[in-house]
């Protein structure tokens, strides 16, 4: 990784080596939490109402930002961290 920021920096980077898409997969990465926090602030501020967003969403194949069988380690962390939270803000309280 550092190489390829270094190639990037020094202009030295080929075509060939960059990884990205550049055409319209069809699919909407859902990483619940936020975004649920993304869409109350867009209708907080007027941009995109609450059903425009959620029409931008089911209208595409959904893949999970977060989940995929092959590498479970993503799902666990962001689930430990968040049931973290919740047991911080639950004791907290007294």
């Amino acid at each position: 990784m550092p190489y390829i920021a270094y190639l990037d920096l020094t202009s030295g980077l080929k075509e060939t080596d960059t990884k990205f898409i550049n055409y319209n997969t069809r699919y909407a990465f859902i990483y619940g939490f936020e975004d649920i926090v993304a869409i109350l602030r867009y209708k907080k501020t007027g941009q995109v109402g609450i059903l425009k967003s959620l029409r931008i969403s089911f209208s595409r194949k959904w893949a999970p930002a977060i989940f995929a069988a092959d590498d479970m380690a993503p799902w666990f962390f962001f689930n430990k961290r968040l049931l973290g939270k919740a047991f911080k803000k639950i004791f907290r309280r007294k």
